[in-house]
């Protein structure tokens, strides 16, 4: 129903709506003040007319709405007509007492609710189960006006003396107020489409309203109340003269247009016969033509079949280039653009198919990124009929992958083209690149194992003199403080050959842990480079500014003292690196949970992405060789060992922070477990031979056991010392295990030919575990490892000789 109400206005109808109902009120009320007319008969002919009416228009509703020429907005529509009109019919069935008013008063109530929820989303009513809405409401107020009759003493009072109570007149004023707000959403759909039965409607519910509302200055059998009652009536009909009229038009329409369709039914059937006729026609002509194209097409068959049969052998050849593992590129040699291309190819390229089909070698290869190489190379392949060499292949994401690439130059059919078989050799480069990291840590286990006996010597002299003679200057401040500074350096030196020993033992030794306060450890690293970022640097007019902020009381932490400071040492002095200029350093301790938090930052050249990612490789490094680029892994597997973790902030041009998380120690059982510089011996006039080939070990062994109460014997060599042991009685043997000549294991076996044995002590600097299982079928009672404390030995010699 799409009548479009052009020449209408809406406000005009609407202001006569509003003012006939309010007007004839205000007129009964002014003249017609003492005028009752009771007459029930009349009324109840008015009401059952005016329900029949409400069902009849509904039924029209419902029955337009199913041939969707309706909005769904009539579903709600048709329901509240349908409950008005119920209730309406049992309104004119009762006498005028309390349930003739309530009757009334709720279908003021019902019509009003019902046409207010067209204000709903329209969703629910279009589908195929809304059509039991209406026969729903229609039991509903059935069974509500059923009971409304048989039990009226449970209604609330709805007169007084003839005249209307609180609760009537609330019940139809909502209802008149509902039907308003039906009416405004009826106007707004009229407004924007012009439907003419929206503005009907409007018309419709604003006289219900009106009623409603007017229903508080009218008395049973007034003037005004047969006037609105009159009013509701003409409304009805007007509503269903309308829509009689457009269900009229509406068939009409339908009649026209069956019309105007046999009409083309006919016209179709004309046209079907001609077309048949010229079918007949052209399957004469079609015949004639079957005969001559038969003949064709045994000929085309043949060829078909040839066809067929090299296009299978190409599907095959191809499927088997796609096969490969290497990418194939079929290449225009003057362009160098690619004219075919297997799978292998798009999936190393990364591009599509469609894109790589419009580029060339030039686009993806860095070798030959102009058409000169390009042409120069292809003018050798010619010459050569092949070329073959490595280049990088540039992904669409930015890439350089390694390759290998085979060029040859082929002639087809009078076409030249170059075939180019291209190998990513990504893993044979990674594969190269272990090979030669293996290589290094081969060549590191073979060095480190020749010369860690001959350092751990030297370090053992030191470290052996530096203990005297801190023992013999423990009064003198100075002296003994720098030779605690030369004491921490040897256990420095010790530390670096182990860290080169870890990268070629299997088996890693155990750290020991304890209580160290990490301040400490700072203020030795501090102090022990002081000369390289003071007096050095300042003579190359270069200056280092290093900065503190530690927490009031810092927590000792769980760690090993020698390898946390061997950390902050190679930090430190990458740190210097790093600032060739001159810069800042900067330590910060504060507490983190659990942890003793340690920030090491400078102001130094910084590092790329990269260079972050593999700071922890072994052998990486961002300087040249300076370095042997195992200081930053060893002091990762350093912290991580002690159970902490280190991470690292950088940007290239304004610094790095290191970060070292420790754990604090809360072990409140721990004993310091440390001895003594010089713990006494129990055992005294312990005759003792020394064998070892370095004297100045001999020396410092010799003068502390002699200050310890001992007899001490030395021998420089093994030969020495056998002639020793067969013409005298020793106690105690100290004997070295490398020696020339006659080495350890042979003075050691020389024991078993004795009378009287002494006791054994291997003192070795070989570091070599195997070396020292090989010892196992020697009787050896104790083994100490050079360079070592004079407590260990002291230790070592109680518990033999106290036994």
């Amino acid at each position: 129903m799409n009548l479009k109400c052009k020449n209408i206005e809406g406000l005009p109808t609407i202001f006569a709506s509003i003012l006939f109902p309010t007007g004839g009120c205000i007129l009964s009320i002014t003249y017609l003040s003492y005028w009752f007319w009771q007459n029930h008969l009349l009324h109840s002919a008015i009401e059952s007319l005016g329900g029949f009416i409400a069902w009849l228009m509904s039924l029209v509703l419902l029955k337009m709405y199913r041939q969707k020429q309706v909005s769904p907005i009539h579903m709600w529509t048709s329901c509240a007509l349908i409950g008005m009109g119920t209730l309406d019919f049992f309104h004119a069935c009762v006498y005028s007492d309390i349930t003739f008013v309530w009757l009334h008063s709720t279908a003021t109530v019902v019509g009003g609710l019902l046409f207010s929820l067209t204000w709903l989303p329209q969703r629910g009513t279009n589908t195929t189960r809304s059509i039991y809405l209406p026969i729903i409401i229609a039991f509903v107020v059935f069974v509500f006006g059923t009971l409304s009759i048989l039990f009226p003493h449970l209604l609330p009072r709805m007169l007084i003396e003839g005249r209307f109570t609180f609760v009537a007149k609330a019940l139809n004023m909502s209802g008149g107020i509902l039907f308003l707000t039906g009416a405004l959403h009826f106007y707004i759909q009229y407004r924007k489409s012009e439907e003419k039965e929206y503005l009907i409607f409007t018309m419709l519910c604003i006289l219900f309203g009106m009623a409603g509302l007017l229903f508080e200055h009218s008395q049973l059998w007034d003037a005004s109340w047969w006037w609105w009652h009159v009013l509701r009536l003409a409304a009805y009909m007007i509503v269903l003269s309308y829509l009689f009229v457009a269900y009229k038009r509406f068939e009409d329409s339908m009649r026209k247009t069956n019309e105007i369709l046999q009409g083309e039914i006919i016209e179709r059937q004309m046209i079907e016969e001609e077309m048949e006729r010229v079918n007949n026609s052209l399957e004469t002509r079609i015949s004639e033509r079957t005969i001559e194209l038969t003949r064709n097409n045994r000929q085309l068959h043949l060829e078909i079949e040839e066809r067929i049969s090299v296009q299978e052998e190409l599907s095959v050849f191809k499927n088997l280039i796609n096969q490969s593992n290497d990418a194939i590129y079929v290449i225009d040699p003057e362009t160098s653009r690619f004219l075919d291309f297997n799978e292998k190819a798009i999936a190393d390229s990364g591009y599509q198919r469609e894109e790589l089909a419009t580029m060339g070698v030039v686009d993806i290869e860095t070798e030959l990124s102009e058409i000169s190489l390009w042409r120069q190379l292809v003018n050798d392949t010619k010459a050569k009929r092949g070329q073959f060499f490595q280049g990088k292949l540039k992904t669409k994401d930015g890439m350089k992958l390694p390759v290998e690439v085979s060029y040859k130059y082929i002639t087809q059919e009078k076409s030249d083209y170059i075939i180019a078989i291209v190998r990513d050799i990504t893993e044979r480069k990674h594969m190269e690149e272990l090979l030669l990291h293996a290589e290094k840590l081969k060549s590191i286990g073979i060095m480190t194992s020749g010369i860690t006996h001959e350092f751990n010597n030297i370090l053992a002299i030191i470290k052996g003199f530096t203990l005297l003679l801190e023992e013999k200057y423990s009064d003198h401040k100075e002296v003994h403080d720098k030779l605690h500074i030369i004491l921490n350096s040897t256990n420095d030196g010790i530390n670096i050959v182990n860290r080169m020993q870890e990268f070629t033992r299997k088996e890693q030794e155990e750290i020991s842990f304890e209580p160290i306060n990490i301040e400490e450890i700072i203020e030795q690293v501090i102090k022990f480079t002081k000369p390289r970022w003071t007096s050095t640097a300042q003579a190359k007019g270069i200056k280092y500014y290093v900065e503190k902020r530690y927490m009031k009381t810092v927590p000792t932490v769980r760690g090993n003292g020698m390898k946390l400071r061997e950390v902050i040492l190679n930090i430190f002095n990458n740190a210097l690196d790093s600032m060739p200029n001159g810069g800042r350093i900067s330590f910060h301790i504060w507490k983190n949970k659990d942890n003793v938090a340690l920030s090491i930052s400078d102001t130094g050249e910084g590092m790329s992405k990269v260079a972050q990612k593999h700071i922890f490789d072994p052998f990486f490094s961002t300087r040249k060789p300076k370095r042997a680029g195992l200081g930053m892994s060893v002091s990762y597997g350093i912290i991580m060992n002690h159970g902490g973790n280190i991470e690292v902030e950088s940007e290239v041009g304004k610094g790095t922070i290191i970060t070292i998380l420790l754990p604090i120690f809360k072990d409140t059982r721990y004993r310091d477990t440390k001895l003594k510089l010089k713990q006494r011996l129990d055992a005294s006039n312990l005759n003792i031979l020394i064998v070892d080939d370095e004297q100045p070990v001999c020396q410092f062994l010799s003068e502390f056991l002699s200050e310890q109460g001992q007899n001490v014997t030395n021998a420089y060599s093994g030969s020495e010392a056998i002639k020793l042991l067969k013409s005298e009685t020793f106690d105690l043997l100290l004997c070295d295990l490398i020696m020339p000549e006659k080495n350890g294991r042979d003075v050691i076996k020389v024991l078993d030919t004795l009378v009287k044995a002494p006791k054994v002590g291997l003192i070795t600097g070989w570091s070599e575990k195997i070396e020292i299982k090989d010892m196992e079928d020697l009787k050896v009672d104790f083994i100490l490892r050079k360079p070592f404390n004079f407590s260990e030995l002291s230790r070592q010699i109680n518990d033999l000789f106290n036994a």
